[in-house]
């Protein structure tokens, strides 16, 4: 088994028993399946706001503009306490 990832068979990925089981556990517990749903139907604004990240210029050691939109965009979703400056 592994963790329900669309597409992909153990042919693909080794992974652990200890890891298989681990993750078998996890996928009979109603947060991560609702997680898991959520990321699933959320997939197409995800890759929106990817695409919109890696719009906005930032070479090397110049990244001010990007993460600043990136910061504004946790402060949006209400995501808290993932970074002290």
């Amino acid at each position: 088994m592994l963790g329900g990832v669309d597409n992909l068979t153990s042919k693909d990925i080794t992974i652990s028993a200890a890891v298989d089981e681990v993750i078998k556990k996890l996928l009979t517990k109603n947060r991560v399946k609702t997680g898991l749903d959520f990321i699933k139907l959320d997939n197409d604004q995800t890759l929106l706001d990817q695409i919109k990240l890696t719009e906005i210029p930032a070479p090397t050691f110049q990244e001010q503009q990007r993460a600043a939109y990136f910061e504004n965009r946790l402060k949006n979703i209400r995501v808290t306490g993932c970074a002290d400056r």
